[in-house]
């Protein structure tokens, strides 16, 4: 048996920015920037699959993908109001992101399986807003509602994996190491598990046993 091991590692820094300003005694402004970073690595789901290294030429490149970055801009408000019974809190908000890890699904050899890729550019526009009202000293109404834009801005990857085919419905036939197979482009489509609308709403009872 012959045992190969790979290692990657990272260092970074994720700064945040936040302004506010007191717009009355009950109402709070505020703005923010700030950089998130998710560390890159191997695809540990696709080694049961492929193994750590699908093609045996000493380098796993095949489930290695790179950090995401994404840059958040925010504008928003807080506030309590109705003589603090109710709370009211919205802002908007918008995401870039740069090298989002997405999982797709390949074909290495003969053999399907999903690795994680990095998607070049992606962007979210969104609005939220979020309420609670005491109705009373034991009852509390609470909810909250968001909308989000979401799309790829730069994503093309390889791939003849049914799944990616037909959620892409595009395919540029190319050839890779011998081997047919589709340039597939996913840029213009929105975020997996982004809904455009979202919302929740809570009631909650609380007294003394």
């Amino acid at each position: 048996m012959k045992t190969e091991s790979f290692r990657t590692g990272g260092q970074y820094v994720s700064p945040k920015l936040t302004l506010s300003y007191q717009l009355a005694d009950n109402v709070l402004l505020f703005g923010s920037w700030s950089e998130a970073r998710k560390p890159g690595g191997f695809s540990t789901l696709a080694i049961g699959a492929f193994s750590l290294d699908p093609n045996a030429d000493g380098n796993p490149e095949e489930i290695l993908f790179e950090e995401e970055v994404m840059e958040v801009f925010e504008l928003g408000f807080k506030s309590v109001i109705r003589d603090g019974s109710l709370r009211l809190n919205g802002a908007i908000f918008y995401e870039d992101y740069t090298d989002r890890q997405v999982s797709v699904q390949k074909i290495i050899g003969d053999q399907l399986g999903n690795v994680i890729k990095n998607a070049a550019g992606g962007e979210v526009f969104g609005a939220e807003l979020d309420m609670a009202l005491a109705l009373n000293d034991k009852v509390t109404l609470s909810g909250g509602i968001a909308l989000l834009d979401s799309k790829y801005t730069d994503f093309k990857l390889s791939s003849t994996g049914a799944g990616e085919l037909s959620r892409a419905k595009n395919c540029e036939i190319t050839v890779i190491e011998g081997n047919k197979s589709c340039i597939i482009d996913r840029t213009g489509n929105i975020f997996e598990r982004a809904p455009k609308h979202s919302a929740n709403i809570n009631l909650n009872f609380t007294d003394e046993l």
